[in-house]
């Protein structure tokens, strides 16, 4: 927006505003990265449901809950949302600090209609990033779908040698 509100920029002045953009954006980026691990760290001690973790990824992924249906829905707009390389690192960094607790809670959970939704959930969720982290062309550059593939990884290995965070 600089370059055009200012069409006679100099160099170094279009320099400045390049570096003043980057520093904003990487502002927001930690912001938003401490509020997802946050919110993580309050689900980890039980301060929040399952349901409130379940729609912040479901909004990372761009994907929504419609009338009791058991299948989310992509949120329509949203189709590109995840392509965002902040918004994928948001989500799995919020994956590899809740997966532990969301994965112990799907084998302790006792009723057997809210254990299978659960179960349902967070395997709908792996299986998009099984689907993504293989998607070269929704996906071009590798540090994302690295991001994705280290996430299944710790999965894999049942979160041993994971920090708790």
């Amino acid at each position: 927006t600089f370059m055009k509100e200012n069409l006679e920029a100099t160099p170094m002045e279009v320099r400045r505003a390049n570096n003043e953009a980057k520093e904003k954006r990487a502002k927001r980026k930690r912001s938003m990265l401490g509020n997802i691990c946050f919110i993580g760290e309050l689900y980890k001690v039980h301060l929040l449901k399952y349901s409130v973790v379940h729609e912040c990824i479901l909004k990372l992924l761009g994907y929504e809950m419609i009338d009791k249906n058991p299948i989310p829905q992509q949120i329509s707009g949203q189709e590109r949302s995840l392509e965002d390389e902040d918004t994928l690192e948001a989500l799995c960094r919020f994956l590899t600090t809740v997966g532990r607790k969301m994965e112990d809670e799907k084998i302790t959970i006792k009723k057997r209609f809210v254990a299978k939704a659960h179960a349902d959930q967070f395997d709908f969720y792996i299986g998009l990033l099984r689907q993504y982290s293989n998607d070269k062309v929704r996906f071009p550059k590798s540090r994302m779908r690295f991001l994705m593939k280290d996430v299944l990884c710790i999965l894999k290995r049942n979160y041993n040698g994971v920090k708790d965070r």
